[in-house]
């Protein structure tokens, strides 16, 4: 999975990658194993709304979660670019989380 352009050294992208995949998944198992739950876990390369919201409906996601970044001063309580896009356009749930 190349990323054109990044800052990443080779093989660093891949790492953090699965990393953040090994995390969401050990949270998903240690929280909500006991919960009446279908989990379907899905990490994907690109943060763009569009590939939020096209993933979602392609999985039939009954509910997004995603994180926004931390914003200070005037834009304090403000949702990021992303979130605020796919909390807008999304015709399903969207939880944001601070990251």
């Amino acid at each position: 999975m190349p990323v054109v352009g990044s800052f990443f050294p080779d093989g660093a992208f891949d790492k953090a990658f699965h990393a953040i995949e090994r995390q969401l998944k050990d949270f998903a198992n240690t929280h909500l194993n006991d919960a009446d739950l279908s989990l379907e876990l899905v990490v994907k390369e690109g943060g763009r709304a569009e590939n939020i919201l096209q993933q979602a409906q392609s999985h039939n996601a009954d509910l997004i979660v995603m994180a926004s970044h931390k914003q200070t001063g005037v834009k304090s309580g403000i949702l990021g670019s992303v979130a605020s896009k796919v909390v807008n356009l999304s015709q399903i749930p969207v939880m944001v989380v601070k990251s």
